[in-house]
């Protein structure tokens, strides 16, 4: 189990010419991830499905106002390319759910979908290497970040 609770700063408004048009954004990620590995069959290699969520929050830092992201995903490896002693190739498939909700707690927007693509898996570290190869499909509702900032936390 991974778990992780990060802040960063995010300016909106570089664009401008004007310093004092920026919104700063304090955005707080809260998440966990865990994976669970099994056999499906003595003696075959291990596969994994990993399962992640997170909330985010992203505060404008001169009015107070905010907005909230939560994000859901399901990974597995769908396919073992290559394996030999010191890498594991796989094809690896995400499924995934992100919901924006306003400040009052509304929908407000989503992002639904899945993707897949290779990694290379160092099994002396079990660090991914490489990755490559996405294909993603799905829809979208989840606007430009620095719009939603402007929209919920300034208009």
């Amino acid at each position: 189990v991974v778990e992780w609770d990060d802040t960063v700063i995010d300016t909106c408004g570089d664009d401008t010419e004007d310093p004092a048009d920026d919104i700063t954004i304090t955005s707080r990620f809260v998440g966990r991830f865990e994976i669970t590995l099994r056999q499906r069959a003595p003696g075959a290699p291990l596969v994994f499905t990993g399962r992640g969520h997170e909330v985010s929050t992203y505060t404008n830092t001169e009015t107070g106002r905010s907005w909230t992201g939560v994000f859901s995903w399901l990974d597995k490896d769908i396919k073992v390319l290559s394996l030999d002693e010191e890498f594991a190739t796989l094809r690896i498939a995400t499924v995934f759910h992100f919901v924006i909700f306003d400040e009052g707690g509304r929908r407000d927007s989503r992002n639904d979908g899945r993707f897949s693509s290779v990694v290379v898996v160092d099994l002396s570290t079990d660090e991914v290497v490489d990755e490559y190869d996405f294909r993603v499909v799905g829809r979208g509702g989840v606007g430009d970040f620095c719009a939603d900032a402007q929209r919920f936390t300034v208009d």
